[in-house]
């Protein structure tokens, strides 16, 4: 009887490690998050360390193929896919395995065929709907549809912007600048639904 108990036991004890392992796998956004440096410390190779788009780390000159083939421009979208010949840049509306999370535009394209290969200007991820997304980004631990109070305790090191922060409705807005990257994250009604990430560089 002893050693049915305990081969139930195990059983179930490996049926919650393969459960949790499944969750933490699948879990794009899940990232670790960086809380033993000061503000002051954050550089753009943390920032580097610190923010993920597709489980990926972000480098000052990337490109959207680099961040996985789940990527796809936004056909439905109204205008498409707009390319510039005069100034080589391009932009579109994005969707991640076929769920639309926002926009990006690329520099230095040499025709539409490249915009997935010509360096990343900005990539920005939306709250486009009601509906629940996992959405392919992180900012130290925070992504869209996190909590006002997730965003305040990880973005500790981003400068707030008066001009949207209140308190009593949870809305705040967050930037972060170096000579490579310019993140913002906006918050509203205790919903993040507004992460941009710029390439300053491009």
């Amino acid at each position: 009887m002893k050693r049915k108990i305990l081969s139930l036991f195990l059983c179930s004890v490996m049926l919650i490690g393969s459960v949790c392992g499944c969750e933490s796998k699948n879990n794009l956004s899940n990232s670790p998050v960086i809380t033993d440096i000061s503000a002051e410390e954050w550089t753009t190779e943390k920032l580097c360390e610190a923010v993920l788009i597709n489980g990926k780390n972000i480098s000052p000159i990337c490109t959207l193929r680099e961040f996985g083939d789940e990527f796809e421009i936004d056909t439905n979208d109204e205008l498409g896919l707009v390319y510039r010949e005069d100034n080589k840049s391009a932009n579109a509306g994005i969707l991640f395995s076929g769920k639309r999370v926002g926009y990006f535009s690329v520099m230095q394209c040499n025709g539409e065929d490249k915009v997935f290969d010509s360096p990343l200007n900005s990539i920005i991820f939306d709250l486009e709907s009601d509906e629940k997304i996992e959405y392919p980004v992180s900012v130290n631990g925070v992504t869209i549809g996190s909590s006002s109070e997730t965003m305040l305790k990880n973005l500790y090191f981003m400068e707030k912007s008066d001009y949207s922060w209140d308190d009593e409705k949870k809305t705040y807005t967050l930037d972060f600048k170096t000579e490579e990257f310019t993140i913002k994250v906006i918050c509203r009604d205790d919903c993040v639904n507004h992460i941009l990430i710029r390439f300053e560089k491009v």
